[in-house]
């Protein structure tokens, strides 16, 4: 087969949704080779939200077997797996790499006074030009100080703190996919954006230790070989490259095309957020200002925005809640009034 009709498979693992999508070298989405599956987070009176890491494998998979499908039907080669995740969240794994904990999500806010203790304790201003984040419930200083508060025994048991693609990727590999990307590792709040390395005096004032958390790569960085039981399952996805996992708000602006200063992205999805992407080889910004964070694409360009708490979300609560009608009809009514 030749290299122009091989097909790129994209992984986009999504707050409230997974997708598995084919694309020729152009760029152009290819056929039905489209699959999606939706999902809720479980959510708890308290601000718990959260997802069993099982699940999301589960639906994960399910995409990428209709994708996969597709693929061999059409008689298509796969070059390559393109991830994109979201930002922020953390999940805890045994020695075995096992999940023992759910996946807490960017939206649980039950470490909220954790991150108000953890501001009156440590020099803020100082840990948000470091690591583009000040503290708060979404990041991991805040979610790790808030379970090793309130449920010690199974803070104990964990061996490694990841986020989800790590999970999917030692699940599928095995152990040394273990891997974190730098824009993975710039939304955890104990990243070093200059430096581009976990922040261990933070680290190390919240009383952890850097062998917690996983090596940090490149996107340039891909893993190969599928287990035995995945390559069987997925023939055409076992010696090609997986590239480490891109957080989604840094995927956003790069499809949208805002890929310099001079173009902010608006992104409005279950929550939303503005941000703007640069190359720092043409200079920027050295830290956040006041107010903004500041992540990664990848080793040379980040990612500076503002964030909402409510996005996508606000509005599928009052279709439920007010009993809208239809998206066209609505779209349509909303469209026929005056600005």
């Amino acid at each position: 087969m030749e290299a122009a009709d091989e097909l790129v498979l994209t992984l986009d693992i999504g707050t409230s949704s997974a997708r598995a999508l084919l694309w020729d070298r152009r760029g152009r989405q290819v056929g039905p080779g489209h699959s999606q599956a939706r999902y809720a987070m479980d959510t708890t009176p308290d601000g718990g939200v959260t997802m069993a890491a099982g699940r999301l494998l589960e639906t994960v998979e399910g995409c990428i077997d209709e994708a996969h499908s597709y693929a061999q039907k059409a008689g298509s080669g796969l070059a390559g797996v393109g991830v994109s995740t979201y930002w922020h969240s953390l999940c805890g794994l045994d020695a075995a790499n096992e999940p023992v904990t759910p996946i807490y999500s960017w939206a649980d806010t039950r470490a909220e006074s954790a991150a108000r203790e953890l501001a009156a304790r440590h020099d803020e201003p100082a840990v948000h030009a470091r690591t583009g984040c000040v503290f708060h419930s979404s990041y991991y200083p805040a979610k790790l100080a808030w379970l090793r508060e309130t449920q010690s025994s199974l803070f104990s048991s964990v061996a490694h703190w990841v986020s989800p693609s790590e999970i999917l990727l030692c699940r599928w590999f095995g152990p040394h996919a273990r891997r974190l990307s730098i824009s993975m590792a710039s939304g955890t709040g104990l990243f070093l954006q200059n430096e581009q390395r976990w922040d261990l005096e933070l680290i190390y004032a919240l009383g952890l230790d850097e062998s917690l958390f996983s090596p940090i790569v490149d996107f340039s960085a891909p893993t190969r070989g599928l287990c035995e039981e995945y390559s069987a399952r997925w023939p055409l996805l076992a010696e090609i490259p997986w590239f480490p996992a891109v957080g989604d708000g840094a995927c956003g602006n790069i499809g949208s095309g805002c890929v310099g200063p001079d173009r902010l992205a608006v992104n409005l999805g279950t929550s939303g957020a503005i941000r703007v992407v640069w190359d720092e080889g043409r200079g920027g910004l050295a830290e956040a200002p006041p107010g903004l964070w500041r992540y990664r694409v990848d080793s040379r360009r980040p990612v500076l925005g503002a964030a909402f708490s409510d996005g996508g979300s606000v509005y599928a609560w009052m279709e439920r809640a007010l009993r809208l009608p239809a998206t066209a009809e609505l779209e349509a009514g909303i469209g026929a009034l005056p600005p």
